[in-house]
């Protein structure tokens, strides 16, 4: 099994990663303040059923214990790993009858003893503790009463999920590109009622999506954080990002630094495209994609990539692009933008420890290894 997922990794990955339609663009050149420098390697050993790859990990301390935690979907299962000695710390694996037919997709670590667990296909999230018991069960189905294209909840790295009090706090998208819609019609935030089970959706896509044709699939995901009261996107097709305050209900444009121009498909929606000239089309672009926080330092990094150099069909080797990073600090500053002299493996797999940027490359089969990103303070 793991020696055929490797041989389409390369493919599958980097179809995942890639998301932008740009033309031109202007790598914005600021005097930085705050640069990144390689540091230590973590590796961490995997078993025969663990593929190095996966769509939801997360990094959590609780009373000194650091743990990794890793969705293992063909096991429909989490491996929780010791970051610092790098051992398996233990399997969560459902465990009631409750989770029948449910498909491990993403999850969220909210306490040590308690997990948010989601399955994309039936838009379900449960809430279990660590010997996989479900305790309670949600179903996250899409009210189309007022939006004729709402989202689909997706939960994972940088698709958080919130618990707070008895609101379910989400982002999800649709794929895909529709003639009747705008950007009033596809809302990307989810608000959901444990208590009336009832649905409300919030914050509409940027201005640029809206009436143009960008191909559909990843080019329509929302990556976010959840901070303080409010929650930060980063859409890749966008120079800006949207902060969206939890007590209003609104949200406010945040102008990043880079000034990328974008351009879209001449080709009207309903006019099928072949995947691979939208994956020709995602190679040669730039694009953005996830937010990440820097609790230690205060800072926000979010990544961008640059287009690949000579695209070619059914050669994956040639589809990889190098990528960059835009750093603020917590008044959204512009701290430094610097280009990274390496490849991303994938861009599922990032988090943040007090060392830095923890970022996966690609080593073999039998493990996962971490490269890290210190940010440091340059003087002056």
């Amino acid at each position: 099994m793991k020696s055929i997922f490797l041989l389409f990794a390369t493919i599958i990955i980097i179809i995942q990663f890639n998301q932008a339609c740009l033309r031109e663009a202007s790598i914005s050149d600021v005097a930085s303040s705050i640069i990144l420098t390689k540091d230590e390697s973590k590796f961490f050993k995997l078993n025969s059923e663990t593929l190095p790859y996966s769509k939801s990990i997360q990094f959590n301390c609780f009373e000194g214990l650091r743990l990794l935690s890793v969705t293992n979907r063909d096991r429909n299962s989490i491996y929780f790993y010791n970051y610092d000695t790098h051992e398996l710390d233990y399997i969560w694996k459902p465990k009631d009858s409750l989770f029948n037919n449910f498909y491990l997709d993403g999850h969220s670590v909210l306490n040590r003893d308690t997990i948010i667990v989601f399955s994309y296909a039936s838009a379900t999230v449960c809430l279990s503790n660590r010997l996989g018991k479900c305790l309670n069960t949600y179903r996250l189905v899409r009210d189309m009463s007022n939006f004729s294209h709402p989202p689909t909840p997706v939960i994972g790295t940088f698709n958080p999920i919130l618990l707070k009090d008895s609101l379910l706090l989400c982002t999800g998208y649709i794929s895909g590109e529709y003639n009747d819609s705008d950007q009033e019609q596809r809302p990307v935030i989810i608000k959901f009622d444990i208590n009336s089970n009832r649905i409300e959706y919030y914050l509409d896509y940027p201005h640029i999506y809206d009436r143009r044709n960008w191909g559909g699939c990843d080019l329509r995901n929302v990556y976010a954080i959840f901070f303080k009261n409010f929650i930060i996107a980063s859409f890749p097709l966008s120079n800006n990002l949207i902060k969206f305050d939890l007590f209003s209900f609104l949200g406010s444009e945040i102008i990043a630094m880079n000034n990328f121009k974008f351009d879209p498909i001449h080709q009207s929606k309903d006019k099928i495209i072949s995947h691979d000239a939208l994956g020709m089309h995602f190679y040669s672009n730039f694009s953005y994609g996830p937010i990440l926080y820097d609790k230690y330092r205060s800072l926000f990094y979010r990544i961008w990539y640059k287009p690949a150099t000579n695209p070619r069909d059914h050669e994956p080797a040639s589809w990889i692009r190098k990528w960059g990073i835009e750093i603020f600090n917590e008044n959204f500053e512009i701290c430094g933008n610097q280009q990274m002299d390496d490849s991303l493996f994938t861009i599922k797999s990032m988090f943040v420890t007090e060392k830095g940027i923890n970022y996966q490359k690609f080593i073999n089969d039998d493990e996962i290894m971490f490269s890290i990103l210190k940010p440091e303070k340059i003087s002056n």
